[in-house]
């Protein structure tokens, strides 16, 4: 009987041990389990964290952005600022002008201005220092400095003065430029006179009648290189080029007129800093830098006349824009007014425009079949 009682009692006690090791087991499993949740939790959490930093980075980068193109604040490629909110640039020197409709409007002269003994003043436009003459003149290479007497003290010119300045230049220069329009389908060369140029198409005068022509088939004497006989005004900040008598800017070389940016010229020579261009038939001296340069081979365009909706009729009217960034007002047009596309990119097209190789909201082309 004692020896039933102990055996029970070893059993029982062996049970509770087992049964002791199972639990025991048991709890570190559950404990490894809980273990790893925590650890899966953890990284969780620091995935959430760094998807929230992300989010919040790229919130603040479109923040900034935003914040920049409400400011109206741009750096062009010269290193120039433009504040449209302020309506000014900054040059690269860190000379602040007022922006106008018509461009940069220059402001009083600074540190880059040298005074003449006569009083006019000699604007230094790049980086080498003018040499003073003994009589008090100024010298410095062709193109590197703009002189000129002070704006208050111009007198404009009487309708005799202007008549003799334009005299003057004819003598020097010439008169307009003749030009031999060589018809395509005959072959016959005609002598015409230019109303106005176009990269792609000019129009010109035959018998008194005005017509649209290629101008590829448009011959003038020139001395410049093929790649640069036909020019476009390029002034991005002021907006026109001065048109000179000579090749120089001595303030004894007269301004004879301002020639807006985008407008399409002859060229009859080129120079290092001076190139002289037929403008309308006056001829006279651009600045080289303020031009850009065309061959006179350009026949990849397609005919085409101002529209609103598909309607070549009415009274509306359409703008036509500058090709620089600021898209300066190049005037209005009535629809069916005869343009020459030779791109179109988004809402803008490319076009030569009454004289203007300009831009035109893409919305008011229509090409036409000839």
């Amino acid at each position: 009987m004692l020896q039933n009682h102990c055996t029970f009692i070893d059993k029982l006690g062996s049970f509770r041990y087992h049964k002791y090791i199972r639990i025991r087991r048991d709890n570190r499993l559950k404990g490894l389990k809980l273990k790893g949740e925590r650890k899966r939790m953890r990284r969780m959490d620091q995935t959430r964290g760094t998807l929230f930093l992300l989010v919040l980075c790229v919130c603040f980068c479109l923040l900034l952005c935003t914040a920049a193109l409400a400011s109206g604040v741009e750096r062009d490629e010269d290193g120039g600022v433009w504040d449209y909110d302020k309506g000014t640039y900054t040059d690269p020197t860190g000379k602040v002008h007022e922006i106008t409709p018509g461009g940069v409007q220059e402001d009083n002269p600074g540190p880059g201005t040298v005074s003449n003994q006569d009083g006019s003043m000699t604007v230094v436009t790049q980086e080498k220092d003018p040499v003073a003459n003994p009589n008090g003149g100024m010298e410095v290479e062709s193109g590197q400095i703009q002189s000129g007497e002070p704006e208050a003290t111009r007198a404009p010119l009487t309708g005799e003065e202007w008549e003799a300045l334009l005299a003057g230049v004819a003598a020097k220069n010439g008169t307009e430029t003749p030009t031999v329009w060589t018809d395509p389908s005959t072959g016959e060369a005609h002598s015409v006179q230019v109303k106005y140029m176009g990269v792609g198409r000019s129009m010109v005068v035959l018998n008194g009648q005005n017509m649209l022509v290629n101008t590829v088939d448009l011959k003038w004497e020139t001395t410049a290189p093929e790649d640069k006989v036909l020019a476009a005004v390029s002034a991005p900040k002021l907006g026109y080029a001065w048109l000179r008598k000579d090749a120089s800017s001595s303030m004894k070389n007269p301004k004879i007129q301002q020639i807006r940016t985008d407008t399409v010229l002859r060229v009859i020579g080129t120079g290092k800093n001076w190139t002289l261009v037929d403008c309308g038939g006056l001829r006279g001296y651009v600045l080289t830098s303020a031009l850009e340069f065309f061959r006179n081979d350009h026949t990849d365009f397609e005919p085409g006349v101002i529209s609103v909706k598909g309607r070549t009729k009415g009274n509306d009217t359409v703008h036509a824009r500058s090709r620089d960034r600021g898209r300066r007002d190049l005037g209005e047009y009535k629809l069916g007014t005869p343009i020459t596309v030779f791109d179109i990119i988004d809402e803008w097209a490319e076009v030569d425009i009454c004289g203007w190789h300009g831009m035109i909201l893409s919305k008011y082309v229509t090409v036409v079949e000839e």
